[in-house]
């Protein structure tokens, strides 16, 4: 009886895949959509353009309820808007790169006064649980956070695991067992 079952898990699970795997490619004219839906949320804004503090970098951050709320300071070589702070996040399997940088402005007639100025900005960022998150300034590391790795994140009940818990997960545990 457990051959015969393996056996149909083994022929269900091949004609899954070939099932998936066997697309047709599209036409001219025809779009393939193959981008995987953005796993994680974040916001930033530049709270003061003109600074008056002059320590750069990462001012604080606080990891609640699987959010990171952040804050910082980046040096510019000229006031806004000459230079403004611009931000872009990255993503890897379950790492993030959140990335701050400062962004010259394209127009040529404006004049810019060569000023060293320091704006601070605040930031969220939220994903999927367990995660790690990098700020960046300017492609320099400024911290590195590990978000549900420890502390009440974590501490769930066997229902919430059973409830977060996929199909294919649910597979592999019944498979798992019949050994």
């Amino acid at each position: 009886m457990r051959k015969v079952t393996i056996l149909a898990l083994v022929v269900l699970l091949a004609g899954l895949t070939l099932a998936v795997v066997d697309q047709p490619e599209p036409d001219d004219g025809e779009v393939a959509i193959t981008d995987i839906e953005q796993q994680f949320d974040h916001s930033f804004n530049v709270t003061e353009d003109q600074y008056n503090e002059t320590e750069t970098g990462l001012i604080n951050y606080e990891v609640q309820n699987g959010t990171v709320t952040f804050e910082g300071v980046l040096q510019t070589p000229t006031p806004p808007p000459c230079n403004t702070l611009q931000e872009e996040v990255n993503e890897t399997d379950d790492s993030y790169r959140f990335e701050i940088d400062v962004q010259a402005s394209d127009d040529e007639g404006q004049i810019c006064p060569q000023v060293i100025t320091y704006q601070k900005y605040n930031a969220t960022f939220d994903a999927e649980e367990p995660y790690s998150l990098e700020i960046v300034h300017e492609d320099e590391v400024v911290e590195s956070i590990e978000v549900g790795e420890t502390g009440e994140d974590l501490d769930e009940t066997e229902d919430d695991r059973n409830s977060n818990r996929t199909v294919f997960d649910s597979i592999r545990e019944w498979f798992s067992n019949l050994f």
